[in-house]
């Protein structure tokens, strides 16, 4: 690229960034931000443990606060086997597993995106304009998760974005164990099809269950954690806030964006 087109390059992130709410940005180690397992010059799209289970062993994770809704996803040797694409978003689209989502939802809401996309974001649910619209972020939350996603000189067409849970929760909803169960069966779907080179987590829900995990965001983010895919192969996986919480505290808009430059640390070049 030409020093004119990396000049634009930079301007055109200096706005998406400025559109976020923050003012400057530099190209280098997010501060204070350690990764748990160091990369090599050239870091591998995945990140391997030595662990011979597939779930994450307790001392990666410590000890945190306690979560109502957290819960350890099965087994992925337990996992039936993975269909195709149009399978796949037909079991969803038509699952029934748990009645009192299944009653309040519009329709499931699947993902949509790049199936080879290289950034997989994951959300915790629906919300009720996503349920209408059958999209993810697709409410007030839209035009900041777009800002995000042009400062990393990323469009939503380059992405795989869906959510953990596939159906809209009533606000007061606890989340028993079999409808994350139910909904970790999809999910592990789409990784396993999509392969992405690094995945995303935007909530709560979704990173402590995934992570088996009861420490809040601020504790699990700024690490890169191996997420198992089979017994032999993990994916490397980054927490960050939310669009809907950067809006409520615009404060933490920094430290999402110092997530999200980890996150590039694991990307293979073009």
């Amino acid at each position: 690229m030409s020093e004119t087109g990396d000049e634009a390059a930079v301007e055109r992130r200096a706005l998406a960034l400025q559109r976020m709410g923050i003012e400057q940005w530099q190209l280098r180690p997010p501060r204070g931000v350690q990764s748990a397992h160091p990369l090599p010059e050239d870091p591998p799209s995945v990140v391997s443990t030595s662990s011979s289970s597939p779930r994450m062993q307790q001392s990666e994770m410590g000890e945190g606060r306690g979560a109502a809704h957290t819960v350890a996803p099965p087994q992925t040797e337990s996992l039936p086997s993975i269909p195709s694409w149009p399978e796949l978003e037909q079991a969803v689209e038509n699952c029934l597993e748990c009645p009192p989502l299944v009653l309040r939802r519009t329709g499931a809401v699947v993902g949509s995106g790049n199936h080879e996309a290289r950034w997989l974001f994951i959300s915790d649910h629906p919300s009720t304009a996503d349920d209408r619209q059958r999209s993810v972020f697709s409410g007030e939350e839209a035009p900041l998760f777009t800002a995000m996603l042009a400062a990393l000189g990323l469009v939503r067409e380059e992405i795989y974005l869906t959510h953990f849970v596939k159906c809209l929760p009533a606000a007061d909803h606890r989340f028993e164990t079999q409808e994350l169960d139910a909904c970790f069966h999809h999910l592990h779907r789409q990784i396993t099809l999509i392969e992405p080179q690094v995945i995303v987590v935007m909530g709560a829900l979704a990173a402590q269950t995934l992570l088996q995990s009861d420490k809040p965001i601020s504790q699990l983010r700024g690490v890169l954690h191996p997420l198992p895919l089979t017994q032999e192969r993990t994916l490397p996986l980054v927490v960050t806030y939310s669009p809907t919480h950067l809006l409520q505290q615009p404060l933490d808009k920094a430290e999402a964006w110092s997530d999200l430059l980890l996150a590039m640390t694991v990307l293979t070049p073009k």
